[in-house]
């Protein structure tokens, strides 16, 4: 069998480390693994047992925390369907990288979700599926590495229409922490979007991972007005019966549309941020419960960046880059051992 090391087992590799102690005094590291799936062709290896170390007894830790892991991720996950029938809506301020999710989890948000259009643009890439596989687990990693309350991911379509490639990519981003996924529609018809939702039910249960299934009706003008409503129920009612646990319809933002929607469908429902929207008092009144502002926050961020930018280029002007400014030693507090939250 193939000798274990870090380049041929790196996609298998956590953040975390167990480290054994021999009979000799030497200290073996031993990465965990956050699939199961690797022990065969990892863990037993021919260099562990130069060191001493009983690949048993490794197997049977890593299993107890893997079981550990999967217990507290079902606690983890369980809190976060619940912040959807609250007595008040949950609220999301989208995120696209660690240090926006570490700030959000700072200001008082009960979970950090993602937006997939922040994401993409953060790392170079148009939004709509242009995202590479890896650049978003990467993304996510640093994500989870840095936070202690659930996160959710949006995984737009989850870059595959073959199912179980989008099971595959639900797995590896659970491994990494995650208890919630955005998954849409697009301008794919709605059975494939179902069948993607029951690939990832035949693995994981609803007290493994909260399914938006959020569907464009109204994002891409498939519809106006009561057909828009009644197709994004038609569609909605599909992906509940397929497994989904929340709704998603961005571009939703007349209440009296809300009220018949919410009333279709027994998934609690999302609605996405857009000029004019209603106060949040209406929008819950009316049976929303869930609010994300997309990538509002990133385009305000980075308007007042790009503002910034072209000021002090124009006029060499530093006073305003020490206004409102995030200190130094905050933003460094946020980062050590001691304040991250290490899944």
């Amino acid at each position: 069998m193939e000798a274990y090391n870090e380049r041929n087992c790196s996609h298998h590799l956590r953040d975390q480390t167990h480290v054994v102690r021999t009979e000799s005094g030497n200290e073996r590291r031993i990465f965990f693994l956050y699939s199961t799936r690797a022990l065969s062709s990892c863990l037993y290896s021919k260099e562990t047992s130069e060191f001493g170390v009983s690949p048993r007894k490794i197997a049977t830790k890593m299993l107890f925390l893997s079981k550990h892991q999967a217990h507290n991720m079902n606690s983890e996950c369980r809190l976060f369907s619940s912040l959807h029938r609250t007595a008040r809506p949950l609220l999301l301020p989208n995120v696209w990288d660690a240090a926006s999710a570490r700030l959000v989890e700072d200001a008082g948000a009960r979970a950090i979700a993602t937006s997939s259009a922040a994401v993409a643009w953060s790392l170079g890439y148009a939004d709509g599926n242009h995202l590479p596989r890896s650049e978003l687990i990467d993304a996510v990693r640093r994500i989870t590495r840095v936070v202690k309350i659930p996160v959710t991911i949006d995984i737009e379509n989850g870059y595959s229409n073959v199912p179980a490639a989008v099971l595959g990519l639900v797995d590896e981003l659970v491994g990494l922490g995650v208890v919630g996924f955005n998954i849409e529609d697009g301008v794919d018809a709605p059975e494939i979007l179902s069948e993607k939702i029951r690939a990832i039910r035949s693995k994981f249960s609803p007290d493994d991972v909260f399914l938006n299934a959020r569907t464009d009706v109204y994002l891409r003008g498939f519809a106006l007005g009561e057909r828009a409503v009644e197709m994004s129920i038609e569609r909605l009612l599909i992906y509940q019966s397929a497994g989904a646990d929340g709704g998603f319809v961005p571009g939703l933002r007349d209440c009296q549309d809300i009220r018949a929607i919410a009333r279709a469908c027994d998934l609690p429902l999302n609605v996405m941020a857009v000029k004019g929207l209603p106060n949040i008092e209406s929008l819950f009144a009316a049976g929303m419960r869930r609010l994300s502002i997309g990538p509002a926050l990133f385009q305000r961020a980075y308007w007042n960046a790009q503002h910034s930018a072209k000021n002090f280029l124009a006029m060499g002007d530093v006073a305003e880059f020490f206004t409102d400014a995030l200190p130094s030693a905050q933003m460094n507090a946020y980062f050590t051992d001691s304040a991250q939250g290490k899944r």
